[in-house]
């Protein structure tokens, strides 16, 4: 059974890992000494937003992040999917969808006034989720659109 846990700092290789396969996989530029240097001051500040890990039998088969920020459009503190990646072997079987709910809970913990968790389609690997759960954006420009979900 796959397992949904809290990205701690003895994981962060794990979502190195994990982050490196799915920039290579979007064909993004990856730097690991860069990206560790993002995610370490993230992870130790709560108030920035959360990270998990899939895990299948102790493997790390995925991961997640929510960052949260302010947003006067939404009166208040916002979150943003940031990144949701399911390995290939791993897809298909409702982990995009699994991943949306904790981050709905988490938002619902944080009290955020928001908004809808936020993320742009094409930085989703795996992104049938999406569409399987209703997101869609108040604005749809060609190269950029953003879908959103009510959390409330």
């Amino acid at each position: 059974m796959v397992e949904v846990e809290i990205v701690a700092p003895q994981s962060t290789e794990s979502l190195l890992d994990l982050m490196e396969r799915f920039y290579a996989e979007e064909r993004y530029p990856f730097d690991r000494d860069e990206a560790r240097a993002a995610l370490e001051p993230f992870l130790g500040d709560p108030t920035l937003g959360r990270a998990w890990l899939f895990r299948d039998g102790g493997a790390a088969v995925g991961y997640f992040v929510f960052t949260l920020g302010w947003s006067l459009e939404y009166g208040g503190r916002d979150a943003f999917v940031d990144e949701l990646f399911v390995s290939l072997s791993h897809r298909g079987r409702g982990l995009g969808r699994r991943a949306l709910e904790v981050i709905e809970e988490a938002c619902r913990e944080l009290r955020s006034s928001s908004p809808p968790p936020r993320s742009r389609k094409r930085q989703l690997a795996g992104g049938g989720a999406l569409s399987a759960e209703g997101l869609r954006g108040p604005r749809s420009p060609p190269d950029d659109e953003e879908v959103h979900r009510g959390i409330n």
